[in-house]
């Protein structure tokens, strides 16, 4: 069982740096950091540090996704290329296999993470994700199950 998550340059500024700290503070378990600039982050074991520029053909989406919002108003519904780089952080994780969960970097964790909880989501599904009232589900926290048999199905619609 792992974590990932990801943040730019402002984005650690603003809250990345406190997802790092309560993190390392409260969850025994490892975190892969997909980054976009690299700086000076909190040292772990258990956390891993990647450039996010080199997950397949991530660059390559944002920047023409860039291109098409500078016609569009800052309304975040419509910033593709800053939302899109969960999914493709979340299918290159997937297809490693194995119980991978994506968190937000907004999250702040204020007491022990209960794993056993968290993995038990998972039990005899592929994604399991928070819920929420109305037509939007919540995706800062989501579980996949790499090994599932129905995530390559899952992992093909998520690329297209």
């Amino acid at each position: 069982m792992r974590f990932i998550t990801t943040f730019g340059d402002s984005g650690y500024d603003l809250y990345g740096e406190k997802f790092l700290k309560t993190f390392i503070r409260h969850w025994d378990a490892p975190l892969t950091v997909y980054y976009e600039e690299k700086r000076s982050f909190p040292k772990c074991k258990r956390i891993n540090y990647k450039l996010l520029w080199d997950v397949p053909n991530v660059h390559e989406y944002v920047n023409s996704q860039r291109v098409r919002e500078t016609e569009r108003t800052n309304d975040y519904r419509f910033q593709v290329s800053k939302f899109c780089r969960k999914s493709f952080v979340q299918i290159d994780e997937i297809k490693k296999g194995g119980k991978v969960f994506w968190l937000d970097a907004d999250i702040e964790t204020n007491e022990k993470a209960d794993l056993a909880k968290v993995k038990r989501t998972l039990k005899d599904v592929a994604i399991a994700y928070m819920g929420r009232e109305g037509f939007y589900p919540c995706t800062s926290f989501v579980g996949f199950d790499g090994d599932h048999e129905l995530i390559d199905d899952f992992i093909t619609e998520y690329e297209d």
